[in-house]
């Protein structure tokens, strides 16, 4: 399993790879738990809503975060899920 640090810098590089264009202000990773007390990683991805057209990130590229994400860190020995979540500033 990959450490802390190794975990978030691949973590906002596969963020800011896949939402390109969308500006990526802050992404807060922590360790919890499901419904089901399984292990997983909460991401918390903060956006500059107004560096976007139209405010808002491409809907197909969020929904195929999840399993970027899961492969990268698949390949670091990491295998809770990525439970993300989405905000702006403020």
């Amino acid at each position: 399993m990959a450490d802390v640090r190794e975990l978030q810098t691949t973590i906002r590089r596969v963020i800011e790879e896949q939402l390109t264009p969308a500006q990526i202000v802050e992404v807060k990773v922590s360790e919890g738990f499901d419904h089901d007390e399984d292990p997983i990683l909460e991401i918390t991805v903060v956006f500059d809503k107004d560096k976007i057209e139209g405010g808002r990130l491409d809907p197909g590229k969020v929904v195929g975060l999840p399993r970027h994400l899961g492969e990268s860190l698949g390949e670091l020995g990491e295998h809770r899920f990525p439970f993300i979540s989405y905000m702006t500033p403020g």
